[in-house]
Formats: C-alpha cells, sequence, structure tokens
C-alpha cells in the first residue's frame, strides 16, 4: 500500500531487546552497517556489526539469539544468529539467516511418496517436518502454491519422490522440488508461537509491484548474458527405478525398445517435428546441424515408459540454443517518492530498459536494503530464456521462469553519470543520452 508522505521506520530487535531503530536519537548507537537481503528460492540473511559499547554486545548468542526486522508494522524479516568475526578492537560482525534455514535442522526419514501433485508433495515434506520439530516456533504453513506438472495431455501430473540418505528437509525440497519444478519459493514472515512464516510456491509472482523501474529514474545497472554451454542436442532419457543390477546399479525406463519411425510420429504430433527418436535418444535435427551431437543423459524419477518420450523430448526443446538471461538493477525509490510501494520480493515489476518503449515483466529475485540508509536500498530481477528461439517453450529445471514476455533486444551496460543539471546516460555500445535532472529521481555517479 503506497504512504501517504509518511516516513517508513525500520526497526530491529534481538531476543526482544532494541538492536536499532531509524528516526530515533541515537536508535543505531554503537551499531553500523547493518544489511538485509531477501531471496526468493534462498534462505534470507542479515547482517551487522556491534561495538562493545552496546548493551546487548554480549547477550547476543549463535544459534539461539533471534532476530526480527520490521519495515513499519510489517514483520519483514525473522531468523536467528548463527555466527560472528570479531576484529582486533572487539567489534563483532554478525550474522543472521532467515527462518527457511530451520529446515535444515531436521533430517529427512527415509520415506517413498508417490501419485501426489507439486502442491501435496510441499505440504507432506512440511508436514513431516512440523511433526519431526520439537520448538513449535519453527513450524511452516504453506500458503499459495501455483507450481504443476502437465502432462502430455495437458492435464495436471503427479510425482513421485523417495529418499534413503536422510538429507536435511531444505535440501530435499530444493533438490526434487524447486530444481525440477522451477517456480518462485518465498516466505511470509509471522514469528507466531506455533509458526515461524508462510510458506508460497509460485509458478509466476501473482502480484505487481505498482514501483517501476526506468533508466531515468531508478535504474542502475542492466545486462544481457548468453550462456551457450548449456545446448544440448540430443537427450538418453531414463525414467523410474525398476530394478537394480548385480553390481548395485539401478535399472530404469527408458525409449530403446519403442519403434523409431512410430515414436518420432507420435513426437512430431504433441511436440515438434524437428525431433527424431533414435535408439536411446530423441534428437534435434536443426541442433545437430548447426552444433553436432551434444548428448546428455537425463534421469526422470517419476516418469515410466508411457510418458518418458513425450516429457524427455518437451525437455530437449529448451537446451538446443544458448540461453538468454536480463539481470537489472534498480533503486528502491519508495522512501523518497510517497505515492509508490516498496519493492517486494516474489512480485512482478514493470521494467522500462534503455531503447524500449515497451515494458518488460519481471520477477524481482532479491532485495537488499542498508537498514542505516533504506533509501539507497537495491532490488535485482531478472528473465531467463532458452530454446530454438527466444520465445520457444522451455522445460526449465531450475532457476529463474521464462515470464512469458519477448526478451528484450538490447544487451547493452549503461553507465549513469550526473553533470550539473543533467543526466547523462552512455551505453556501452557508444550510443549516448542526455536527460534533465528534473526528471530523475534517483543518480547515482558512475556506476555500470
Amino acid at each position: 500500500m503506497a504512504r501517504k508522505g509518511i516516513v517508513i521506520m525500520y526497526k530491529t530487535e534481538i531476543d526482544g531487546s532494541l538492536l536499532f531503530q531509524t528516526g530515533l536519537a541515537n536508535g543505531i548507537q554503537y551499531c553500523e552497517d547493518p544489511m538485509l537481503n531477501l531471496s526468493v528460492n534462498a534462505v534470507d540473511s542479515f547482517e551487522f556489526t556491534v561495538y562493545p559499547q552496546n548493551r546487548i554486545y554480549e547477550k547476543i548468542g549463535c544459534m539461539k539469539s533471534l532476530v526480527k526486522i520490521w519495515q513499519d508494522e510489517k514483520l519483514l524479516y525473522y531468523g536467528r544468529i548463527t555466527g560472528y568475526s570479531e576484529s582486533m578492537y572487539g567489534a563483532r560482525l554478525f550474522y543472521s539467516e532467515g527462518a527457511l534455514s530451520w529446515l535444515n535442522d531436521e533430517p529427512v526419514p527415509v520415506y517413498s511418496i508417490s501419485s501426489m501433485t507439486p502442491e501435496q508433495a510441499l505440504r507432506k515434506y512440511i508436514e513431516m517436518y512440523n511433526t519431526a520439530v520439537k520448538d513449535k516456533s519453527h513450524c511452516f504453513r504453506v500458503g499459495t502454491v501455483t507450481v504443476e506438472k502437465v502432462t502430455e495431455s495437458g492435464n495436471v501430473g503427479t510425482i513421485h519422490r523417495s529418499s534413503t540418505q536422510r538429507p536435511s528437509y531444505w535440501s530435499e525440497i530444493n533438490e526434487k522440488l524447486i530444481k525440477p519444478l522451477g517456480g518462485f519459493l518465498r516466505i511470509t514472515y509471522t514469528a507466531e508461537p506455533d509458526c515461524a512464516g508462510i510458506i508460497d510456491w509460485l509458478a509466476e509472482p501473482n502480484e505487481m509491484c505498482d514501483q517501476e523501474i526506468r533508466y531515468t529514474k531508478n535504474l542502475m545497472n542492466c545486462e544481457k548474458e548468453v550462456d551457450g554451454t548449456e545446448i544440448i542436442t540430443a537427450v538418453v532419457p531414463l525414467g523410474r527405478k525398476t530394478g537394480a543390477q548385480n553390481d548395485g546399479n539401478d535399472v530404469r525406463d527408458n525409449i530403446t525398445k519403442q519403434d523409431d519411425n512410430a515414436a518420432t510420429s507420435i513426437i512430431a504430433s504433441f511436440v515438434s517435428a524437428d525431433l527424431v527418436k533414435s535408439g536411446d535418444m530423441i534428437y534435434s535435427k536443426s541442433g545437430v546441424e548447426q552444433y553436432g551431437f551434444i548428448r546428455k543423459t537425463v534421469v526422470w524419477d517419476d516418469e515410466d515408459h508411457a510418458s518418458l518420450l513425450h516429457t524427455a523430448a518437451q525437455w530437449l526443446l529448451g537446451y538446443q540454443s544458448a540461453s538468454h538471461s536480463i539481470d537489472v538493477e534498480a533503486i528502491d525509490i519508495a522512501d523518497v517518492q510517497a505515492d509508490i510501494s516498496h519493492f517486494k520480493i516474489g512480485t512482478n515489476v514493470k521494467v522500462y530498459l534503455p531503447g524500449e518503449t515497451v515494458p518488460t515483466i519481471m520477477p524481482i529475485t532479491t532485495i537488499e536494503i542498508p537498514l542505516s540508509d533504506p533509501s539507497s536500498s537495491r532490488i535485482q530481477v531478472g528473465i531467463r530464456a532458452s530454446g530454438i528461439t527466444e520465445g520457444a517453450s522451455s522445460g526449465t529445471s531450475g532457476g529463474i521462469a521464462n515470464s512469458g514476455n519477448s526478451m528484450p533486444s538490447s544487451g547493452i551496460k549503461y553507465e549513469l553519470k550526473k553533470f550539473g543539471s543533467t543526466i547523462s546516460l552512455k551505453g556501452s555500445d557508444g550510443s549516448e543520452s542526455t536527460v534533465a535532472d528534473s526528471d530523475t529521481v534517483y543518480t547515482h555517479p558512475t556506476h555500470t
């Protein structure tokens, strides 16, 4: 919600004692450089330096002390102190991890789940963890889940997951859900006696921030990257485990016995006429012609012989050309412009890149807030696409999912400089433009 001229207050408490608060005289005494980092698909973090003169200096305990940070009335962060480093003068740089790190405290028991949707699987993991954890204030609730597995018929599919290795819950959720199925996992902190926070897992962000990113206002840097190391022109798919050999290696479903011509016709009907089934693999005719055979074996624990062909063909479409990513860094200007809201992690934002008249919708993936100077808060947003063309459907197996927008054509880095009453915008391609300082809400000297 936008504020009407109200100054945003940030307050931090450790074990109920005030560490610092913006807007108060001596509100940040004997404490320096408090930096909060919020991210999707990751554990949030917080760092700060405290001097011996601070009254709670000796009271802060590792893996015990709890940290809460508020943005006005909103609980922005909840976590624990994990450690510190101390200088020769006694200044301690403390490190804190968000509540999601508590999922590392409990190992997953030997288990096997099947015929579950991704949402049901996430809820099962959290249910198992909540049952196992002793401190019920470390429990979580699952909120909105929109990530799905779609079958070749367009229906919602199910997944199978199992483990005998007893990894942590956070590792299992990352490796068995987020990486293979993608999406945006975020947490809303509650710090209730029976719930640390509410976990959402979204296929795409479901909110649009009313603050935009423009290069004449708050854009700090943008960069497009092309990576050809992920190009794959042929895949050898393996499905569910069906047994074990004498040497202990798994026996898995595969496509070797399927008739090549019949399987190729099926792929052409449901996926792409560019793909060919040959023996134990599927390859791209155009990809092989351009790059040669670059083969990779991929295991899908959820797929049997009936669905493996379609899943592998759909996956291969996303890896036949270089991946394209755009990373944008911007300043959060909500503290100096009262009619807009702060950026929120895991939401979408409209980005007007230099040279573009139509905005690109990008997800906010990282927010960095220096609590002693909140007006210098920065965010990172980005999209990633791969495939035969930039708009091709991609079976992304982790990271940031394609937002569905066409990739901007610009791959230029920009440098902003202030000269008196004007702002100079210089591109790495040699292009230059100048805008009036009155059009610029925030400027930064020589940032590339």
